[in-house]
């Protein structure tokens, strides 16, 4: 995993080696750790070298699949 690879304060989606899948803001980084919180409010240490995948979660794609969803329901023949 690279040092920069991650930014303070911003969304992720972290698999582990056991594959745990956590999402979190990630709050601090440094050469072995990750440290974040739950959207339940709980803080999270996670090693680096446990880190199997990170994701940063794509809102823009997400939002335009929903559009495109209602508009297939709303303009669609029955």
């Amino acid at each position: 995993m690279k040092s920069n690879s991650l930014e303070l304060y911003h969304k992720y989606t972290i698999q582990t080696n056991d594959a745990k899948v956590v999402k979190l803001e990630v709050l601090k980084l440094d050469d072995e750790n990750i440290y974040g919180k739950l959207k339940s409010g709980e803080d999270v240490v996670i090693n680096k070298s446990d880190v199997r995948e990170v994701k940063k979660p794509d809102v823009f794609s997400s939002v335009i699949i929903g559009l495109a969803a209602v508009a297939a329901v709303v303009f669609v023949p029955i």
